[in-house]
């Protein structure tokens, strides 16, 4: 099952990645994880992808997501780095706490289209051995 990423599926108005009622009708995105405001999401059933629409600077969007997203036991969570150049060092750290999650739900996470300048970032801080990359 695919989730839209652009617009509400649901006709209850909830938000498919944290289930809260999204209540903004002019841009439907979700208060409770941020969905739409900072970021995509596609739920194929085994696999979730998260696609931030951009540079991940401020932790506060992603700790907001991490308080609403409940990782599935033994799936499989991409997170979409298409259109990201950067990453803040207190974002970084929310990342390190979603793989921590994930592995304790035996699941996997795995960075997607990393820009070369932001793989730089992991390698300096020796954290390219924690992530799994893929193309």
């Amino acid at each position: 099952m695919s989730i839209a990423t652009t617009t509400p599926d649901d006709p209850s108005g909830r938000c498919p990645v944290c289930g809260a009622v999204v209540v903004d009708a002019a841009n439907r995105s979700c208060d409770g994880c941020g969905w739409l405001a900072w970021f995509s999401w596609e739920d194929l059933g085994d696999v979730q992808v998260l696609k931030p629409a951009g540079n991940l600077l401020h932790p506060e969007p992603l700790q907001k997501f991490l308080d609403a997203f409940t990782p599935r036991p033994g799936s499989r969570f991409v997170l979409n780095l298409a259109d990201a150049q950067y990453i803040s060092s207190a974002a970084l750290a929310k990342l390190l706490t979603l793989r921590k999650r994930l592995l304790g739900q035996n699941a996997r996470i795995v960075l997607r289209y990393v820009h070369p300048d932001l793989w730089e970032v992991f390698r300096v801080t020796r954290l390219d051995s924690y992530f799994e990359v893929e193309d």
